[in-house]
C-alpha cells in the first residue's frame, strides 16, 4: 500500500509538472526523498530504480553518477 503511495504521488507530480514550477518538482522530490531512500534501502526495485534516476538527473539531490549507479 505504501509503494502505491508513494508511485502515486511521483506519477501525480510528473503528470501536472507542466503546471508547476521547476522549483516546486524540486520540492517535491525532496519531500519524497527520505521515503523512497527506506524502500531503496529494504531492497525495493523500483524505488531504487526512482532513485538512481534522481541521483543521475539531479532531481531533488546533488547529482552524482556514483551514487546513482549504486
Amino acid at each position: 500500500m505504501k509503494k502505491a503511495l508513494l508511485f502515486a504521488a511521483l506519477l501525480c507530480s510528473l503528470n501536472i509538472a507542466a503546471a508547476k514550477t521547476a522549483a516546486e518538482i524540486k520540492e517535491d522530490y525532496i519531500r519524497h526523498l527520505p521515503e523512497i531512500q527506506r524502500a531503496a534501502d529494504r531492497g525495493d526495485a523500483d524505488a531504487q530504480a526512482i532513485l538512481g534516476t534522481m541521483y543521475k538527473r539531479g532531481w531533488g539531490v546533488e547529482r552524482n553518477d556514483n551514487q546513482a549507479y549504486e
